[in-house]
């Protein structure tokens, strides 16, 4: 097995001098359509910097650029920069617009949130208010009933906002204590509209999983192996381990078939365990987000109370105005009628549109349930697979139709570089080659690599000083 050393280990970062290199480069791709192939002695002929400036150098451009590894016959690092020189984490136009209506969507949260905490009880206690008022005025009863009202019941208001609602006392003054909610009301009414809040996501979560694998497997893996963590294309994976390869030192070996290898020596050394676990994709649990994450009771509640002011601003609102001669007057129109109007409305869109993306999000989680369902099969099989038999099990699996299995099967193929091949009796057969020749190398490989280092004794520690 050929072993390529690994680029020269950034002591002092020199940004001019990745700065020259990048300039130096580009120069080289203007105008090309190919890749453009530079190994270490390339930095340093095309800058004139010494090796420990020009490779350290060459290391940051490929972590930050989009590239790719190849590995000569003699055993050479050739590293192959894309000639656009696209930066990885470069935000196209489209993820710019997400990211944009992702903030604005915040925004928008708080505000409808502050707007929801002063509306929707406030209009309802008005509307009943008014209600009422008719009813009385109609009898011709000008009493102050203070009972329907809604500030006569105060359980009205520790229910829909007990935090805000007044203290309650007994008949010799003593504060009375009321057990909470398992879930405010309030957080109901919020979750109705945007949906319950997602547990925050580690921007680091993927390379923990892997370095997590490297320290279980020896420091060695493969494209294929991250193709069975990630859920990814070879290409993709690819790509992904020549990032990791600049950002974590790492080095490659090259077995006897050709197949690379990406050693992590440095991350096998450890003074305890530490860090996450890793699964395969195809094991990782389906999420499927709730659309309000209420119980069905709530959400008749909260649908239940905005119904009643958007019917309110519909027909008790315009009633009482007209009753009491106060139709021509604009403010009494806009804050009795248009405006609890529109804050209706928007209660009701916002889920309506939740729901309508729901629907493309349930089929996005069934093609990938379908793809890992696929995975896990080729990945557990090394021998050629019965395409028919194998959308079959698949569809039993994931309760969806052959064909739909068979369309995303079609996809794999391309992305795994799948074969079609027939056996001895000429049934076709599906077979990912590379994906067996990389596991079976790997496997090789760990089982003739050094042993895992060990940390020396300890001759010095700040603690006994």
């Amino acid at each position: 097995m050929a072993k390529v050393s690994k680029l020269t280990e950034v002591k002092v970062h020199d940004d001019r001098a990745t700065q020259a290199l990048y300039q130096a480069l580009r120069g080289r791709a203007r105008g090309r359509t190919e890749l453009v192939k530079v190994t270490a002695a390339d930095a340093v002929a095309m800058t004139g910097m010494p090796s420990d400036q020009a490779e350290p150098a060459l290391k940051q451009l490929v972590a930050q650029y989009r590239s790719h590894l190849a590995v000569t016959e003699a055993g050479d690092l050739v590293y192959e920069f894309e000639p656009s020189l696209k930066r990885r984490d470069k935000v196209s136009l489209g993820e710019w617009v997400r990211r944009a209506g992702e903030q604005l969507w915040r925004g928008f949260q708080v505000f409808f949130k502050v707007w929801i905490a002063v509306t929707l009880v406030a209009y309802v206690v008005a509307f009943v208010a008014m209600m009422l008022a008719l009813i009385f005025a109609r009898q011709g009863n000008d009493r102050d009933d203070r009972r329907g009202g809604g500030f006569g019941f105060p359980w009205l208001w520790y229910w829909l906002l007990p935090d805000l609602a007044p203290t309650q006392v007994d008949r010799y003054g003593r504060q009375l204590r009321r057990k909470p909610p398992s879930k405010r009301f309030y957080h109901s009414v919020f979750d109705f509209v945007f949906g319950p809040t997602l547990p925050p996501l580690d921007p680091r979560e993927t390379e923990k999983a892997i370095v997590a694998y490297l320290r279980d497997h020896g420091g060695r893996i493969t494209a294929s192996e991250v193709v069975a963590l990630r859920g990814l294309s070879l290409a993709d994976a690819e790509q992904e381990l020549t990032r990791l390869m600049a950002e974590f030192n790492g080095e490659v070996e090259v077995s006897d078939d050709g197949t690379l290898i990406y050693v992590f020596q440095d991350l096998l050394v450890s003074a305890e365990a530490a860090g996450a676990g890793w699964q395969y994709d195809f094991d990782t649990p389906e999420i499927h987000r709730r659309l309000t994450g209420n119980t069905t009771g709530a959400n008749l509640a909260v649908g239940g109370f905005a119904g009643f002011n958007l019917l309110g601003a519909l027909t008790i609102g315009p009633t009482f105005l007209e009753r009491f001669a106060l139709a021509g007057d604009a403010t009494a129109n806009f804050f009795v009628s248009w405006f609890p109007l529109a804050f209706s409305s928007i209660f009701f869109a916002v889920p309506g549109v939740r729901w309508l993306k729901a629907r493309g999000a349930r089929r996005r989680l069934e093609r990938q349930s379908i793809r890992r369902a696929l995975m896990r099969e080729i990945w557990t099989s090394l021998d050629g697979l019965d395409p028919k038999l194998l959308c079959e099990t698949v569809a039993i699996r994931t309760a969806t139709l052959p064909a739909k299995v068979q369309k995303e099967l079609d996809q794999v193929m391309v992305e795994l570089d799948g074969d079609i091949d027939n056996d001895a009796d000429g049934k076709v057969l599906y077979r990912f080659k590379r994906l067996s020749e990389e596991r079976i190398a790997v496997e090789r490989a760990r089982l003739v690599s050094p042993a895992q280092p060990q940390l020396g004794n300890i001759v010095f520690s700040s603690e006994e000083t």
